[in-house]
């Protein structure tokens, strides 16, 4: 085990004093000593665990189910996971789950309206790649994640992510990637936190926490039944007077509850708290693993001064993440 960060809206895996970026949108691994820290025998399950604030390692083949399991394809140059939401006309949305990227780049156009949240206003960011990126507007979205095996078909998952247009030049390279945008990092700590479980040789994801939804209809309703019954959904029209903002307050605290009630259940029978946790339960300590002082235009320097933290020693790719799993 090793702990895990969220720092400068970027996630870390720290080893004696020191950090590596945790990058899924990354190939490969890179360190200013030529080395990084991971387990000593290749695992076969890597879990990222936010609310306790560690990577965890598992090594056995008994199947775990942390709330939705979601398959993914590996991105074919980056390996970077691809994952599975909705776009206009309910048309298929691929996303590729970047933990490098602070915010989501897509094509608004393929962005259902009903999915924007709220304007964030402007963002400026960097990438070695790319360079500056300026974008002039972002918004907070709602990204609906299909499941491959649902525990309960009424609940769905949800990653909330601010996001912007992406620039032609990043836009071709996610289309020559197979997908259509990019998910940021943020989604993992909403509400509580997520625990995201990567199994590489099924490709697949479990994810326990983070934000999960009751879906009450399958259609908006009309405003005379939303008043009746006290449906709450996220694609109705906003509440027009005083008194139907209070009831819709109301009611939506109330589906908070009964939301925050039916992960309880969830929490009880899920197996993921029963994995081993200790080294003498995996069979696995830390060790370090050989790996190029660069990749090409990405360097441990250039992380330093973009996130300006002194204290980086390294970037672990998927090299680590996905590819030494199989």
């Amino acid at each position: 085990m090793f702990p895990f960060k969220y720092i400068n809206r970027h996630f870390f895996l720290e080893h004696e004093g020191r950090l590596y970026l945790v990058d899924t949108g990354c190939p490969k691994s890179f360190a200013t000593h030529g080395a990084i820290p991971w387990a000593n025998k290749t695992p076969q399950a890597v879990i990222f665990d936010v609310p306790n604030g560690l990577i965890r390692f598992h090594r056995e083949e008994e199947p775990f189910y942390s709330a939705g399991l979601f398959d993914f394809e590996k991105a074919p140059g980056t390996m970077a996971p691809i994952l599975a939401s909705e776009g206009q006309n309910h048309d298929p949305l691929r996303l590729i789950w970047d933990t490098g990227a602070q915010i989501g780049y897509v094509d608004m156009a393929d962005i259902p309206t009903y999915a924007l949240l709220e304007e964030t206003g402007p963002f400026s960011d960097f990438s070695p790649t790319y360079g500056t990126i300026e974008s002039g507007k972002t918004w907070r979205a709602r990204f609906f994640i299909k499941q491959a095996s649902r525990i309960n078909t009424n609940v769905d998952f949800f990653a909330f992510c601010q996001i912007a247009q992406a620039p032609k030049r990043i836009l071709d390279d996610i289309k020559s990637e197979g997908a259509h945008g990019v998910l940021g990092n943020s989604w993992m700590n909403e509400w509580d936190g997520a625990v995201v479980t990567i199994k590489a040789r099924k490709s697949q994801l479990h994810i326990y926490g983070g934000s999960w939804m009751i879906q009450k209809t399958t259609k908006p309703p009309r405003r005379r039944d939303w008043l009746d019954t006290g449906l709450v959904t996220y694609e109705e029209s906003e509440p027009e007077t005083p008194l139907e903002r209070g009831i819709w307050a109301r009611r939506r605290t109330a589906q908070f509850e009964r939301e925050k009630e039916l992960m309880e259940t969830y929490r009880k029978d899920d197996e993921l708290i029963a994995l081993p946790k200790g080294i003498q339960a995996t069979g696995l300590t830390p060790s370090l693993r050989s790996v190029p002082c660069s990749l090409g235009p990405f360097t441990v320097e250039g992380l330093r001064a973009h996130l300006g933290m002194e204290n980086i020693d390294g970037l672990i790719g998927n090299d680590l993440l996905l590819d030494t799993l199989l």
